[in-house]
C-alpha cells in the first residue's frame, strides 16, 4: 500500500493545491493510521500549538509553516521533524520527510 501510495503522489502533485493556504487544514481533524492500527489524530491550531493523539491520549506539541519551501516544522515535544508537502486537497493531506526520498510518507 505505501509503495502505491509513493507513486500515486508523483502522478497527482500536479493537481495539489498548496499548504500556504492554512485555512484549508488549520483548525481541523487530520488523521493517519499506522500500520500497527494506531490512530493518530493531529489539529493544527491557528496560534501554532498541535493537538496530537495517540488512540485518545493527547500530547500538545508546535508547528510552523514555511512556505519557501512548502514545508511544515512538527515539534512532537521528543523530536521536531521537518516534513515537505507531497500532495494536499480539502480531504487529503501527504506529507514526506524533507531530504528522504525513500522515507515513509504521512498521508493524512
Amino acid at each position: 500500500m505505501k509503495l502505491y501510495i509513493k507513486n500515486l503522489v508523483n502522478r497527482l502533485s500536479e493537481f495539489s493545491e498548496k499548504l500556504d493556504n492554512e485555512t484549508l487544514f488549520v483548525e481541523k481533524k487530520w488523521v493517519l493510521i499506522d500500520g500497527e492500527g494506531n490512530h493518530h489524530t493531529y489539529i493544527f491550531e491557528r496560534d501554532g500549538d498541535l493537538v496530537m493523539s495517540l488512540n485518545g491520549q493527547v500530547k500538545m506539541g508546535k508547528w510552523k509553516y514555511y512556505p519557501a519551501a512548502s514545508s511544515i516544522k512538527i515539534d512532537r515535544i521528543t523530536d521536531q521533524i521537518l516534513l515537505n508537502q507531497a500532495f494536499f486537497d480539502k480531504a487529503v493531506m501527504i506529507l514526506k520527510y524533507d531530504g528522504l526520498p525513500d522515507k515513509d510518507l504521512f498521508a493524512l
